[in-house]
């Protein structure tokens, strides 16, 4: 695994200096993220490097049905309710482009989850629990993160909020994937799903990132007891 950590790392930090040198942007379903937040192709590029050809076959596992539909829509049922108790009012619009987003979001969410979930995932449960594996690539993932979201420009209890979600996410990811079968495409549309919600809430500022990682962590809890 030395490989995929040095090539992760060596692929990430120009897109943290792009960002930081330039202060740009990119505007997704009219939510803006930092430039960083391009570095999604860097998991793939680990796993390529570490794994090769193999990391793309096990993406092509096929899961259990009743767990695609579930990943496609607990995540963003999750962060959207959440977000909506704390923000009150009506519900955000649904954006126009909402299709073409969703697309960009699963072709992001398969890029990282070929390193996170077909090459970390499988690894790590060799040695370790399923909850202690998400821990430790969600441990991963969130500080992977940090950067970007300072660059967003969080504030204090968002930042902590956000680096929690991202914790217990990646936890409820590796549950899913797991009772699906270890088929990673589970942890691509649960991704995805999340990030679609979050583009919807957060084009209108209404993403409250401290009550949907208590929500998603909640919903590991659950899910958690009825994994063998």
């Amino acid at each position: 695994m030395t490989r995929f950590w040095m090539v992760l790392v060596a692929t990430t930090i120009p897109f943290y200096l792009w960002s930081a040198l330039t202060d740009g942007t990119v505007t997704v379903g009219g939510a803006d993220l930092p430039v960083s937040a391009l570095m999604f192709v860097c998991p793939a590029l680990a796993a390529l490097a570490a794994r090769g050809g193999s990391a793309g076959r096990a993406m092509c596992s096929r899961p259990r049905p009743v767990w695609v539909l579930l990943a496609a829509v607990l995540p963003a049922a999750l962060t959207l309710v959440s977000s909506l108790l704390v923000a009150g009012g009506d519900a955000p619009a649904v954006p126009a482009s909402l299709v073409p987003v969703a697309g960009v979001y699963l072709v992001a969410a398969f890029c990282e989850e070929v390193g996170w979930t077909a090459v970390l995932l499988p690894a790590l449960l060799r040695r370790h629990g399923v909850v202690a594996t998400g821990t430790i690539i969600g441990l991963v993932w969130a500080v992977w993160h940090l950067i970007p979201y300072l660059q967003a420009g969080y504030t204090p209890v968002m930042l902590a909020g956000q680096l929690a979600f991202t914790v217990v996410f990646r936890i409820l990811l590796v549950q899913m994937t797991i009772a699906a079968g270890l088929a990673p495409m589970i942890a691509v549309l649960g991704h995805a799903s999340y990030n679609v919600a979050w583009t919807v809430l957060a084009a209108e500022d209404l993403y409250a990132p401290v009550t949907a990682a208590v929500a998603t962590g909640l919903a590991a809890m659950v899910l958690g007891r009825r994994l063998p």
